[in-house]
């Protein structure tokens, strides 16, 4: 007699649920800001998507980092009482998964798991919500001109509203669609990942 088997990871069901409590969240919130009156409810909604898609970002980093070390504890076991150069071998990898995410967990899954995220078929979906999430968490959604040079994820959002984005000032838009397609996207990458390194 064989034993179930899980079709997904622990680390995939668990992106998931949070990937749902998420989208509850943001749904449940677009209701009440739907019957807020006057021009707040359409400023609130906006900051709840912006909120819904870095939180759904997180996920899929979270992801990659829990997945990743799961994998390498199986590939590489770390022994109950490990020494002094397993620990630090280890916190150096979990490490490596902070900061930058090329360098990061991107790096980790294509040189110590094998699996090269990029052949994802949505990949510049993802890379493009990196980039809106990035400019969301660390310029609070907006842009001006100068600076740093704007993402080109940035600079197409930007252009549905005007022909010359290096000068646009302002809030990126962001709709009821962009967090509905991050949440889609960052399921079907999960489902993706984690049938590459069962």
């Amino acid at each position: 007699m064989t034993g179930w088997v899980p079709s997904r990871s622990v680390e995939a069901e668990l992106a998931i649920r949070t990937l749902n409590r998420v989208r509850v969240l943001v749904s449940r919130g677009r209701l009440l800001f739907g019957l807020a009156p006057g021009p707040a409810g359409p400023s609130y909604r906006s900051e709840l998507n912006e909120v819904g898609i870095v939180r759904a970002f997180s996920v899929l980093e979270s992801f990659l980092t829990d997945r990743g070390d799961s994998l390498f504890r199986r590939d590489l076991p770390v022994p109950s009482a490990p020494s002094a150069m397993v620990k630090y071998a280890h916190s150096q990898i979990l490490r490596s998964f902070r900061g930058d995410f090329e360098r990061g967990p991107v790096a980790f899954w294509k040189s110590g798991l094998g699996v090269e995220l990029a052949t994802f078929p949505r990949w510049q979906d993802v890379e493009d919500y990196r980039q809106l999430r990035n400019t969301i968490t660390h310029a609070l959604g907006y842009v001006r001109p100068g600076g740093s040079k704007m993402p080109q994820a940035i600079e197409r959002r930007l252009r549905a509203i005007t022909l010359d984005p290096s000068s646009f000032v302002g809030r990126i838009p962001i709709a009821d669609r962009d967090f509905d397609d991050i949440a889609s996207l960052v399921l079907e990458f999960v489902l993706w990942a984690d049938g590459q390194r069962p």
